[in-house]
């Protein structure tokens, strides 16, 4: 029998004499307050002066397993394991309604109860309850289980630092007006704000005008979300200084339950990457327009030492067009008694014992004409100073092949 419905049942006896239309204000009064009391969601526990418990209502009972019948809380509480926030385990002194009975007002603490392998976190508040002399008469505590509410904060602050910590940029963008509703550090340090200046700022402050519209630009964002839940590509940014620099970025979409359709963006700045491509770019160029406008003809040749490009200059020395010539080796075109004469320094070349060679040597054009050619042959290697291909140049020579 609860302590609740116990008191009830005295009242009741009090008054069984009388007729009930004549039942006394104050026992119906106490009769409701019992009954919400009961009815509570969080957990309500009392003990007299003794230390006693000597009510608990529906939710401490089936949630804390409460007494029905009067028990001394020390030896309620003592089947559990009872620590603090931090970890470390009260003493009987320490629980929360021994502290309320000793006088002290008790706010949000928070205690976690371990009992049967499974672990409980809950709020506790409550204080002394005083009778008409002043005297303590003995304390009552209300009880929130917090678990899955600290889970979810703890959660979230996990996601929080993971965010924070993040080497790339990341914001939440609005997807309705493109308003930034999150940035994290990163994000911020790349475009030059202080923390916390992004949010409330449009996308297009921090993204550069380019060759497509920003109108085109969104569409096509849209589109690539709508048909594979994902955009990525490169984006030009500007910062708060006006400089601009480029980053390759992701998005990707959800559902905000405030905002709607909302954004996920993540950028890298590939600055350096994109720098680096330039260089190549016009060295590429440079390359190209001294291969293509040099005065003597150039090939260049894989490890296989198949030709792989030409000039123009070198088809008009052999009569072979370019498409003619790609496949081929230069012994293909070489006289018959000349092949292997630069065997062995095309090897050391290749072997890096020597950086290039030069030889004589005698071509047949494609019109079956034999001329002496001088040739000149050199190995590019990568990083790793492995031979990626050799560039072979070609003269129109007078002198004779060297046995």
């Amino acid at each position: 029998m609860s302590p609740i419905r116990h008191r009830n049942q005295i009242m009741e006896a009090d008054v069984g004499n009388r007729e009930p239309s004549t039942t006394s204000r104050p026992a119906r009064h106490a009769d409701l307050s019992a009954a919400v009391l009961e009815s509570l969601p969080d957990a309500v526990i009392a003990c007299d002066a003794d230390g006693v418990i000597v009510m608990s209502n529906r939710a401490a009972r089936e949630s804390l397993s409460a007494p029905e019948e009067a028990v001394a809380a020390e030896d309620w509480t003592g089947a559990w394991v009872t620590r603090d926030r931090a970890g470390i385990e009260l003493t009987k002194e320490e629980q929360p309604l021994a502290r309320a009975l000793r006088g002290q007002e008790v706010r949000d603490v928070e205690v976690r109860v371990s009992r049967d392998g499974e672990t409980q976190i809950l709020s506790v508040a409550g204080g002394p309850l005083r009778g008409s002399d002043g005297e303590t008469a003995g304390a009552m505590v209300f009880i929130q289980d917090v678990t899955r509410r600290v889970a979810a904060d703890d959660h979230l602050r996990l996601h929080g630092e993971i965010a924070a910590r993040i080497p790339a940029g990341v914001g939440l963008i609005r997807a309705a007006d493109g308003e930034i509703l999150h940035a994290n550090g990163a994000w911020h340090r790349m475009l030059g704000y202080a923390n916390g200046e992004l949010p409330g700022r449009h996308l297009s402050a921090v993204t550069a005008p380019g060759a497509e519209a920003p109108v085109a630009r969104a569409q096509a964002v849209t589109h690539a979300l709508e048909q594979r839940g994902m955009w990525d590509g490169e984006i030009r940014n500007v910062r708060k200084d006006g400089t601009r620099f480029w980053c390759a970025a992701t998005i990707s979409t959800f559902e905000h339950p405030e905002q709607g359709p909302t954004w996920i963006l993540a950028q890298t700045d590939i600055s350096k990457e994109k720098a680096a491509e330039e260089a190549l770019r016009l060295a590429e160029e440079r390359f190209r327009k001294v291969f293509e406008e040099a005065p003597v003809g150039i090939a260049l040749t894989g490890n296989d030492l198949r030709v792989t490009d030409t000039n123009e200059v070198l088809s008009e020395i052999t009569g072979y067009s370019r498409e003619d010539l790609v496949g081929k080796t230069l012994a293909d075109i070489t006289h018959r008694d000349d092949i292997g004469l630069d065997a062995a320094l095309m090897a050391k070349v290749f072997n890096g014992e020597i950086p290039r060679y030069q030889s004589d040597r005698r071509f047949v054009t494609k019109q079956g004409d034999v001329i002496p050619v001088a040739l000149n042959a050199t190995c590019v290697r990568d990083a790793a100073d492995r031979p990626r291909h050799c560039i072979v140049i070609v003269e129109p020579s007078t002198a004779s092949p060297r046995a």
